[in-house]
C-alpha cells in the first residue's frame, strides 16, 4: 500500500510539473521572474522610468523580444554592440529551455575555445546556483550541464527498471574556421524533439557548421539562436539574421540603461558607458564600420578590418546606379592569370581588359597548368587538334598586349604556365616575391609612401587605391553568368583583411581567407587584383612589341 501511495504522489507531482512547464514554455518571462527569480528590468529595459520618450536606435527591449520569439518557436539572430549583456542573457535562455521542455538538448558553440570556456560557460557557471535551486539534482561539469543525474529505481513486482535522463543536458564545443568540416559532421548528429542551438560570436563560425545546424534543425521545437558583434553583411551571423524563419534583433549601445539614464548613474556595472562610446567615436568616427558594428550593432557592408569597401566596387560597376567610374582611357591592355592545377579543388582564373576597363573575369577547373598558357595563345580548333585541354578563354590576339603586361601567379604550379608562354616565345611577368620598389609612390621628402611585406600585399593595396578613386571600370556584362560572377566577386572582396606590422602592410594568408569562404579560394578577386596591377605597366620594357598568337 505504501508503494502504491508513493507512486500516486509521484504521478501527481509529475502531472503538476508538466502543467506548470507547459505554462512556462509559452511564457518564458514568467519563468524568468517566478522561477529563476530575477528582475524583469534585466529583460525589459523599458520598465525603467527613464525610458519614457526614448527613441530606440536598435530593437526595442531586445532581450525581452528574444524570449518572446523563442517561445513562438522562431529562430533568433542578434547583432549586438559590445558590452550590452548579451552573454549574460544566453545562460538564462539555455536554462529556461532545459527546465521547461522534457528531455531537452542544448548545444552551445563558439569559434574559439577561449570564447566558449572563458566567456559563455563562465557565465553559465555564475548563473548555475539559481538553476540548481530549480533543478537540485543537476550537475555542472566542464562544457556540460546535466539536468538530472539520478538513476531512478522503480519496483514493479519482481522487475527492477532503471530510468536515466540521457540527453537532457547542455553541452559545448568549438566550431571556428579551423574546425569547420569536423564540427559540421558533429552538428549533423544531433537530433531531439526539443533541441536548442546556441551560437555565440556567430560571425566567426564556419559556414559549413551553420549549414549543418540549419539542416538538422527540422523539428517544430528545434530552435536556433545566434548572436555576436557583426563583422560584415556577408558574415554567417548576418546571413543567418536574413533567413525568413529568423527574427532579426539589433542591440545598440545607445539603447542600454547605462546610456539612456541621464542621471549618469551606472545601472549595470561593467557594461557599455558613454565614455567608451565617445572614445570609439573620436578614434574611428561615427560612420566607420567599426563604430557601427561595435557601438550600434549594425552589420557594416564590409568587415571592420577589411581592405576594401563594398561601395567602392559598386561605384565602378558599369551597370550599377552608383557608377562613378572614370571612363577616360588610361593604362594598358592587360591579362592576368591565377593558376591552379586541379579538376576538383582550387580553380584557375583570369582577368583581361583594355586600359582601365576589365572586360573578362572568369574561373574554371584546370587539370593542366601548361595547357593553360597554350589556351591564351592558340585557337580552340588547334587546341583540340593537339588534344590539349580547352578552357575556352579569350585570346591574346584580341588585345594590344605587350608581354610585360601579362602577369602570371608563378608560385608553385604557376611556373608551368610561365614555361608554356615561353614555349610560345612570350616572356611574361611572374608575380611572386617581395614588393616592387619602383611602383611605390614617394612622399614630399622622396621617401616611400608605403611599405609592404610581399608583392601580393602591394598588388592588393593598389586595387584598394584604384577602387577608392573610381579609377577602374568593371564591365562584365558579356559574361553569360554575370549576376553570379558579380555576387561572388563582392563576397570575396569584403573578406580580405589587412594588418600593419613593423610599418609594413600585409594581407592575411590565402588559407585564412579560404576558411571564411567555406574552403573556396578567392579566385575571381585574385585575377582582378593581378589584372589591375598589370595594366599599370610597372614592368615597362619598350623594346618588346605587341604579342600575337
Amino acid at each position: 500500500m505504501f508503494l502504491f501511495e508513493t507512486k500516486l504522489h509521484r504521478a501527481k507531482r509529475e502531472l503538476a510539473s508538466r502543467v506548470s512547464n507547459k505554462f512556462y514554455q509559452k511564457d518564458p518571462i514568467a519563468w524568468y521572474c517566478d522561477k529563476f527569480g530575477e528582475d524583469i528590468k534585466n529583460l525589459k529595459w523599458s520598465e525603467y522610468h527613464f525610458y519614457d520618450g526614448h527613441v530606440w536606435d536598435g530593437t526595442p527591449d531586445p532581450f525581452y523580444q528574444t524570449f518572446v520569439s523563442l517561445a513562438e518557436k522562431r529562430w533568433v539572430g542578434i547583432e549586438s554592440a559590445t558590452s550590452t549583456g548579451k552573454t549574460y542573457m544566453l545562460p538564462r535562455i539555455l536554462m529556461w529551455f532545459l527546465d521547461v521542455f522534457p528531455e531537452a538538448s542544448v548545444i552551445t558553440t563558439a569559434p574559439k575555445e577561449g570564447q566558449l570556456k572563458n566567456i559563455l560557460w563562465k557565465e553559465i557557471g555564475r548563473a548555475y546556483p539559481k538553476f540548481n535551486r530549480i533543478r537540485p539534482h543537476s550537475e555542472l561539469l566542464t562544457l556540460r550541464l546535466k539536468v538530472d543525474t539520478r538513476r531512478a529505481k522503480e519496483q514493479f513486482e519482481d522487475e527492477v527498471v532503471y530510468n536515466l535522463n540521457v540527453g537532457h543536458e547542455a553541452i559545448g564545443f568549438v566550431s571556428g574556421v579551423g574546425a569547420g568540416e569536423e564540427s559540421a559532421v558533429k552538428m549533423q548528429g544531433f537530433h531531439a524533439e526539443n533541441m536548442l542551438f546556441v551560437l555565440d560570436e556567430m560571425a566567426g563560425i564556419h559556414p559549413a557548421v551553420l549549414k549543418a545546424i540549419i539542416n538538422t534543425s527540422t523539428g517544430s521545437n528545434n530552435l536556433v539562436i545566434g548572436m555576436g558583434n557583426p563583422d560584415s553583411q556577408i558574415d554567417p551571423l548576418h546571413e543567418f539574421c536574413d533567413l525568413d524563419k529568423t527574427d532579426h534583433i539589433i542591440i545598440s549601445g545607445y539603447d542600454h540603461p547605462n546610456i539612456v539614464n541621464k542621471e549618469k548613474r551606472e545601472i549595470i556595472p561593467g557594461a557599455v558607458s558613454q565614455q567608451s562610446i565617445d572614445l570609439r567615436e573620436s578614434e574611428y568616427g561615427k560612420e566607420s564600420p567599426f563604430f557601427k558594428s561595435r557601438v550600434r550593432g549594425i552589420a557594416p557592408t564590409q568587415g571592420t578590418d577589411s581592405l576594401f569597401r563594398l561601395e567602392w566596387l559598386e561605384k565602378c560597376l558599369i551597370d550599377d546606379e552608383k557608377f562613378h567610374g572614370k571612363k577616360r582611357r588610361y593604362g594598358y591592355d592587360a591579362l592576368a592569370i591565377d593558376v591552379a592545377q586541379s579538376e576538383a579543388g582550387d580553380k584557375a582564373s583570369y582577368g583581361a581588359g583594355k586600359s582601365n576597363e576589365i572586360l573578362y573575369l572568369d574561373s574554371f577547373p584546370c587539370p593542366n597548368a601548361l595547357h593553360l598558357a597554350f589556351n591564351f595563345m592558340m585557337e580552340n580548333h588547334d587546341l583540340d587538334a593537339k588534344e590539349y585541354h580547352n578552357y575556352d578563354v579569350i585570346k591574346v590576339k584580341d588585345f594590344n598586349l605587350y608581354s610585360h603586361n601579362i602577369g602570371v601567379d608563378s608560385v608553385g604550379v604557376g611556373a608551368a604556365t610561365v614555361d608554356g608562354f615561353l614555349e610560345k616565345g612570350v616572356e611574361v611577368i611572374g608575380l611572386n616575391g617581395g614588393q616592387l620598389e619602383d611602383a611605390i609612390p614617394l612622399d614630399n621628402e622622396e621617401k616611400p609612401l608605403y611599405q609592404f611585406n610581399s608583392l601580393r600585399a602591394q598588388m592588393y593595396w593598389q586595387l584598394r587605391i584604384d577602387l577608392e578613386r573610381n579609377e577602374v571600370i568593371v564591365n562584365l556584362l558579356s559574361h553569360p553568368n554575370y549576376i553570379n560572377i558579380i555576387k561572388q566577386l563582392k563576397k570575396e572582396l569584403v573578406q580580405i583583411k589587412y594588418h600593419i606590422k613593423s610599418g609594413k602592410i600585409g594581407i592575411e594568408s590565402k588559407d585564412d581567407i579560404k576558411k571564411r569562404l567555406g574552403g573556396k579560394s578567392p579566385d575571381l578577386l585574385d585575377a582582378f587584383v593581378y589584372w589591375n596591377w598589370m595594366r599599370h605597366n610597372f614592368y615597362d620594357n619598350s623594346g618588346i612589341g605587341i604579342v600575337s598568337a
